[in-house]
C-alpha cells in the first residue's frame, strides 16, 4: 500500500460506514476498482462510498456556513481557482458537517483544522483517512503545523495554496507592542511588501550603539546585494523584529532562520531548525550543528543563494 494513502477497509468510531450504504459489491465510480460489501474506501484510489456525486473536479464550500464565519486573515487556493477563506481562531475542513465543507470524496468527513492568528496560522490533520501534506510532508494525527504564506498543501487529492491577505497584516500593526512567540509562520515582513532595501544591517538599527567590529567576511547575492558580517554572532530570517538581518523576497526563509559567527579564525553557520532548511554547497545543513564556511561556498536559505566572500579578497584583485 503507498504510504501516502492511508485507506480504511471498513468503518471506524472516526470514520463510520454511511448507513445507508450497498451491502453488495460496487465499482468505484473513479478508478473501476471493485469495492466490497460493506468497505468504506475503494482499496485502490481511496474515493469513499456513498460520495458518487462528489467528484474532486466539482469541490464546492457550504456558502451559508462560510458566510458567518468572520473577516479572513488567510485564504486558500485550488487548482481550479476555488478560493476558501479562514478567519481568526480554529477552522474545521472536511466532507461532513464542519466549518469549512467540501464535497470532495477524497476528504474525511473531519479532515482537518486550521488555526488562524494574524501572526501565524497551523494545519493539524484529524486522524483523515487519506493524509494531509505540507509540501511532501505526511502529518501526524492531532500534530500542529505551522504554514507560511505561498505554501502548498495537500488535503487527501485536494491540492491548495495558502495565500496571507492584508487583513491579517492590519491586525497585526495594530497589536505591534504585543510581545509574540518565535514561530516559522511570522511573517513581520511579507514577500510583497515594498522595502527600500531588502538587507536590513543591525547596525542602521541602532545607530547609537558602538560600532561593530567588521569581521572581513561578506555574504553576496544577486537581488540583495552584499552584507558586510561584524565579529559575533548575525542571526538571519524573514523577520526583522526576530532576526539581525531580515531577508525579504522569500516566503521559504523562516522568521528566524539561521546564525553566523564570524571570529578572528573564520566564519560558521547553524540553521535554527528552519522550516525549509539550509543548503550548503547543495548539501543539506542538519538543524542546530555548526558548519565551517570558507571564501567561494554557497550559502543557501530557503530559496535564497548567497556567496561568501572575504573583503580581503576582492581588495586584492588588479585594477583595470
Amino acid at each position: 500500500m503507498d504510504d501516502a494513502t492511508r485507506i480504511l477497509d471498513a468503518g471506524t468510531a472516526d470514520y463510520p460506514l454511511d448507513a445507508d450504504l450497498s451491502t453488495s459489491a460496487e465499482p468505484c465510480p473513479n478508478c473501476t476498482t471493485t469495492i466490497a460489501p460493506g468497505n468504506a474506501f475503494c482499496p485502490s484510489c481511496g474515493f469513499q462510498r456513498g460520495t458518487w456525486g462528489n467528484s474532486p473536479s466539482a469541490q464546492t464550500a457550504d456558502p451559508a456556513t462560510e458566510a458567518d464565519r468572520g473577516p479572513a486573515l488567510y485564504e486558500l487556493t485550488d487548482s481550479a481557482g476555488n478560493n476558501y477563506q479562514l478567519p481568526e481562531g480554529s477552522t474545521v475542513l472536511g466532507r461532513g458537517e464542519v466549518d469549512l465543507q467540501i464535497t470532495d470524496g477524497y476528504l474525511s468527513r473531519r479532515h482537518a483544522s486550521f488555526v488562524a492568528t494574524p501572526d501565524s496560522l497551523t494545519l493539524t490533520d484529524l486522524g483523515s483517512a487519506n493524509g494531509s501534506f505540507v509540501g511532501d510532508i505526511k502529518l501526524d494525527r492531532d500534530v500542529s503545523h505551522d504554514l507560511l504564506d505561498g505554501q502548498q498543501i495537500t488535503l487527501g487529492k485536494l491540492v491548495l495554496t495558502v495565500a496571507r491577505l492584508a487583513t491579517a497584516n492590519a491586525e497585526k500593526a495594530d497589536t505591534a507592542d504585543i510581545a509574540n512567540p518565535v514561530s516559522d509562520s511570522d511573517a513581520d515582513d511579507s514577500p510583497d511588501d515594498a522595502v527600500d532595501s531588502l538587507l536590513e544591517s543591525p547596525a542602521e538599527e541602532a545607530a547609537d550603539t558602538t560600532a561593530a567590529q567588521p569581521s572581513g567576511w561578506l555574504l553576496e547575492n544577486p537581488v540583495h546585494g552584499t552584507l558586510d558580517l561584524s565579529l559575533g554572532e548575525t542571526t538571519l530570517g524573514r523577520s526583522a523584529s526576530k532576526s539581525d538581518v531580515a531577508v525579504g523576497g522569500d516566503g521559504y526563509i523562516s522568521g528566524q532562520h539561521g546564525l553566523l559567527v564570524a571570529t578572528d579564525s573564520g566564519l560558521s553557520y547553524m540553521d535554527l531548525g528552519s522550516t525549509n532548511g539550509s543548503m550548503l554547497n547543495d548539501v543539506a545543513v542538519a538543524a542546530n550543528e555548526e558548519v565551517t564556511l570558507a571564501a567561494g561556498d554557497r550559502l543557501q536559505l530557503g530559496q535564497t543563494e548567497f556567496i561568501v566572500r572575504l573583503a580581503a579578497e576582492d581588495q586584492e584583485q588588479p585594477a583595470d
